[in-house]
């Protein structure tokens, strides 16, 4: 399997021979950019197969687009429906990790920690013992 080449806006920019500024404007829909500019840099996103680096994005602007979802167990049903509940609310461009516990409550707070400081939104679901 070939490993693909991960381009920046700055090859985006070279080969629509326009600055890094104006292929941010595009890719952000900032505006401001003229049809004839827009239409170059949608032609060189498309010919790179350009791709956002989200990461490098999040460190950026200082927030994320990326829920953890704790859970008891994945292969439980609760979890499956809090998964299945979460999953059609979220918006397109939020990414989602499902963190699996496997029952050990000590395992929650460590991973809400984890996903914190990965930036991410945390939620967990788990059942209240009655």
């Amino acid at each position: 399997m070939q490993k693909s080449t991960l381009y920046t806006m700055r090859d985006v920019a070279r080969l629509a021979r326009v600055s890094v500024m104006t292929v941010s404007a595009v890719v952000n829909g900032k505006g401001g950019v003229s049809p004839e500019l827009t239409q170059r840099v949608e032609e060189a996103i498309a010919a790179l197969d350009y791709h956002p680096n989200e990461v490098a994005r999040s460190l950026k602007v200082k927030r994320t687009s990326t829920i953890g979802l704790v859970v008891p167990d994945v292969s439980n049903f609760f979890s499956t429906m809090c998964s299945r509940g979460l999953k059609p609310r979220l918006a397109k461009e939020v990414s989602w990790l499902c963190c699996a516990t496997h029952m050990m409550t000590q395992f929650r707070s460590a991973i809400c920690s984890s996903c914190s400081l990965a930036g991410a939104w945390t939620a967990y679901c788990w059942p209240r013992r009655n």
